[in-house]
């Protein structure tokens, strides 16, 4: 599927000025390492150079791979989606993301060839293990699978960023636990994210 761009007018909240810039309807393959670096939000104004993040619906669908991946701002669940695009997509994996920064992570996960499941079930593991050394935590991410085959993870702190290496043995050990004891996924669309995972260990 190929990328559907769209011009928006828009007026720089710094200097003013109006400009027209570049949305996009949706996104393909053809636009992957721009989600995936997340530079198709980040718009320059001409005038004065102050950057904007523009945040607004859109999706992402690799048909190759059978997914899709919509941004959906601030949505409070899976309901925004409606009965066409769920038709559209029918048979394809579905995810519903509320933040640019989880959409990202999201295209970057099945790109992967990752299991988001398993992902968000390490993340949780993982923050819970920093959080007990250091509360300033505040978020992970993960950033992408290394040539040697372990998956970082970006560690958003308070005051800090770092990042950490984990074991591919060990998301292993999690996707099994995902495919053996979670159940099935019945439903269209899922907003798979770390309140999710949480709620899988109460």
């Amino acid at each position: 599927m190929e990328s559907i761009e769209k011009k928006i007018p828009f007026t720089c909240p710094s200097c003013k000025s109006e400009h027209m810039v570049t949305c996009y309807e949706q996104l393909g393959p053809n636009k992957k390492e721009e989600v995936m670096s997340a530079s198709f939000l980040q718009w320059d104004c001409e005038s004065c150079g102050h950057k904007v993040k523009l945040v607004y619906p859109t999706y992402y669908c690799n048909i190759e791979k059978e997914f899709v991946v919509f941004l959906r701002p601030n949505a409070s669940d899976v309901s925004c989606i409606t009965e066409d695009e769920k038709e559209m997509f029918k048979d394809f994996t579905m995810r519903l993301c509320k933040t640019a920064d989880t959409f990202v992570e999201k295209v970057r996960v099945f790109e992967a060839n990752l299991n988001d499941r398993a992902i968000e079930l390490l993340k949780l593991i993982t923050f819970a293990k920093i959080h007990v050394e250091n509360d300033t935590i505040q978020d992970i991410f993960f950033y992408r699978r290394s040539e040697h085959g372990s998956l970082e993870f970006t560690l958003m702190y308070k005051e800090d960023i770092d990042g950490i290496d984990i074991d591919q043995a060990m998301y292993q050990n999690v996707l099994n636990i995902v495919t053996d004891e979670l159940p099935p996924l019945e439903e269209d669309v899922y907003c798979i994210d770390l309140n999710w995972a949480g709620a899988q260990v109460v």
